[in-house]
């Protein structure tokens, strides 16, 4: 789902594309298509960045654990394996809190300005003494994590856009029209690929795969395998036909061993099948010739 509103801070069209979050209760099989899906949007785009919405239930669970899983796989988003790539490819990102009364309760009592301030300065109060807790309680052995985490609770505390929180009731338009739709330098960073030379999404942006997504593909690309063979065997072109397509689907689109070797082993099968029939059909035009 996309939406190409009137941007009045730039002179130029902005436009929004809502995925499926990572991790989304749909299931390992969204988890893949929006990885691959995002990936593809990179290919489209000149410039490109990312506002990533996280419900603050997901920084007391596990004691932050899902937090921090979704954390790192922002940064393998844009390759960023190094803390030193982050530091430079950060503000790229806008991360927005959302589910806010989870960790402090709100008077929505209050519409005036100054309430309103108010509020949303003891949330980030609050969100800033929990992103420091999960950063005391991360393994030093996972620095990427940890430099992400100390980013956005200096970014918080400096109130800088690119991490911030949201709430229907509080948090202003203007602001968060800044935070998503401005394509400006912060720090001497650029908010967006494809701002800097060198910098061009399709080749900043890497396909997000986890190992347990490795795994599911790994089952299901064997499956196909097992399903290629048998149509091949009876002659099934018909169902023959959607099982190659998909194999070859995920030949373009991820890049694993495990896929390589179902897409070379059916290309080659194919291959043995046509040149055997060519060789029969060789054979019956010689003999009716005879």
């Amino acid at each position: 789902h996309y939406v190409r509103p009137p941007c009045p801070v730039l002179d130029r069209e902005v436009v929004f594309l809502d995925s499926a979050g990572f991790g989304d209760t749909s299931g390992m099989e969204v988890d893949i298509a929006t990885a691959i899906s995002l990936s593809k949007v990179a290919q489209a785009c000149r410039t490109l960045r990312f506002v990533v919405l996280i419900s603050c239930t997901s920084l007391l669970e596990s004691r932050g654990g899902a937090f921090r899983s979704l954390v790192k796989l922002m940064s393998r988003l844009v390759g960023t394996a190094e803390t030193e790539k982050f530091d430079k490819l950060g503000y790229v990102f806008t991360f927005l809190f959302t589910h806010v009364t989870v960790l402090s309760s709100l008077n929505m009592g209050s519409d005036q300005g100054d309430g309103k301030d108010i509020e949303l300065k003891q949330i980030s109060c609050k969100l800033h003494s929990q992103l420091k807790e999960i950063k005391d309680g991360t393994d030093t052995g996972d620095p990427v994590v940890q430099t992400i985490l100390m980013w956005m609770d200096t970014s918080l505390e400096d109130e800088i856009s690119c991490v911030g929180v949201f709430h229907p009731k509080l948090t202003s338009s203007d602001w968060l029209l800044e935070a998503t739709a401005t394509f400006t330098e912060v720090d001497g960073y650029y908010t967006a690929l494809g701002m800097e030379e060198g910098q061009r999404p399709q080749d900043v942006m890497t396909c997000v795969i986890t190992q347990e997504h490795v795994h599911a593909i790994k089952v299901e690309v064997e499956h196909l395998k097992r399903e290629f063979d048998m149509y091949l065997e009876h002659d099934q072109v018909d169902m023959l036909g959607p099982v190659r397509d998909a194999i070859q689907f995920l030949y373009s689109n991820v890049d694993l061993h495990c896929v390589k070797n179902v897409y070379f082993c059916a290309a080659a099968l194919l291959n043995e099948k046509i040149w055997k029939s060519q060789q029969e059909l060789n054979k019956f035009i010689e003999s009716s010739t005879d």
